[in-house]
Order: C-alpha cells, then sequence, then structure tokens
C-alpha cells in the first residue's frame, strides 16, 4: 500500500463554478471517496408541495428553486387552487416560519419569488368559492 496519496478536490467550485483546477484525472485503481454533507441529508436536500398542485409531492431542491418553479414542477396548480394565498413553511432551528405569498402577482410580474431552502414546505390551499 506504498504510495498512497489523497487529493481533495472542491467539486462544488469544479461543478457550480466550472473552476478547471478542480478536475483531477484519475488513473486505474484509485478510489473516489465523497463524504455525506449535512445538506445531502435526505430531508435536509428536497422540497415538499402540497395542496392544490396537479401532482403533489417530495421533490430534489436545487439551488436558486423559488416556490412558483417548485409549484410548476408540481404539474401547476388545479382549478380549484388559490395561488394568492400559497404559504412556505420553513424550519428554522426550533421554530416554525410560515411566509405567505402571492404566486398570482409573481406570476404577473408585480412581486419577486421567494428562494426556496432545503427542506421548505410548499402549501397552495384550495379557493374559498
Amino acid at each position: 500500500m506504498a504510495g498512497k496519496t489523497s487529493i481533495k478536490v472542491d467539486l462544488k467550485k469544479l461543478l457550480n463554478q466550472g473552476d478547471m483546477s478542480q478536475n483531477q484525472a484519475l488513473e486505474s485503481g484509485d478510489l473516489v471517496y465523497i463524504p455525506l454533507e449535512k445538506a445531502l441529508n435526505v430531508g435536509e436536500s428536497k422540497i415538499y408541495v402540497g395542496g392544490e398542485v396537479t401532482d403533489p409531492g417530495i421533490f430534489d431542491y436545487q439551488p436558486g428553486l423559488t416556490a412558483l418553479n417548485a409549484c410548476i414542477m408540481a404539474g401547476g396548480f388545479t382549478k380549484f387552487a388559490a395561488p394568492n394565498r400559497t404559504r412556505v413553511i420553513r424550519q428554522q432551528g426550533d421554530k416554525q416560519i410560515v411566509i405567505k405569498i402571492n404566486l398570482n402577482d409573481v406570476k404577473k410580474g408585480k412581486i419577486a419569488d421567494i428562494k426556496l431552502q432545503p427542506g421548505d414546505r410548499i402549501q397552495v390551499p384550495e379557493t374559498w368559492l
């Protein structure tokens, strides 16, 4: 086992920023080890979309994902949806934060969308009518 060396590579820099200095050539017999991070915890690497969307469910979190994008990933709104009363439920430590957003106004460009965080839950309620 002589000749073992370890090379640490920042995959985030390589994949997200295109930093080719992090791109190491592999040879036969090389071993690649990618440790799990907190962000890779299944519960913390997903977002949840429920309520009046066509296909409610659990989706992979992606950096830059917004509330409206998540609803589109869930098949869009049903005919009984009230996107103007959408809520993003976010856990921060011991606290649960509820962020209300009018996704109709987001669609019209009147207000900015909310960038999601891993573990966020989006709830689209049913219309009152």
